[in-house]
């Protein structure tokens, strides 16, 4: 819990932090529109450690070219070593790539640290607002059963059932 006065930047923090994490903001922004009015570049590092001693340092930049276009970078790096400085570089294939790394490290999506994590002024709960589909996969992400739903959709009895018969009318071509 952070308190304090309004105006010191309590909610900028939360939002630096989602942002660094994600990729998005509560507020919905665009990249051009979480660098500061006058300013051409914006830049949030983040250094988790884990209960094994194994650092992580997550490093998300936007810059504006002269014409206003955002350019953004993302940077994901590990320590081979407890305590030792992040080094290796993880989803080297790029923004997609490295995001998809940060979430399997958080166990999840923008979505799902919006909805267990973050709570902002005057935000009534995006889990609520979120359709049926969606709570169903933020629920699979935070309990660790998302990959055992796709694992049982695959393994359908009916589903299993109508490919073997389709293979079955197949053969007697």
């Amino acid at each position: 819990l952070i308190m304090g006065r309004n105006g010191i930047g309590k909610t900028n923090f939360f939002e630096a932090i989602l942002w660094a994490l994600t990729g998005q903001t509560s507020k919905g922004l665009s990249l051009a529109g979480v660098v500061r009015q006058g300013e051409d570049k914006a830049e949030v590092s983040l250094v988790i450690h884990n209960e094994a001693g194994i650092c992580f340092q997550i490093t998300r930049s936007v810059k504006l070219s002269k014409a206003g276009k955002p350019t953004q970078s993302l940077s994901f790096k590990k320590s081979e070593k407890v305590n030792e400085i992040p080094s290796v570089n993880l989803g080297d294939g790029g923004i997609v790539e490295c995001q998809a790394e940060i979430n399997a490290l958080l166990g999840g999506s923008y979505q799902t640290l919006r909805t267990t994590a973050f709570k902002f002024q005057n935000d009534t709960s995006p889990f609520t607002r979120a359709l049926p589909q969606d709570r169903k996969k933020i629920i699979g992400e935070i309990t660790g059963l998302e990959p055992l739903a796709k694992a049982l959709k695959v393994l359908d009895p009916k589903r299993l059932t109508a490919q073997r018969e389709a293979l079955d009318g197949k053969a007697r071509l």
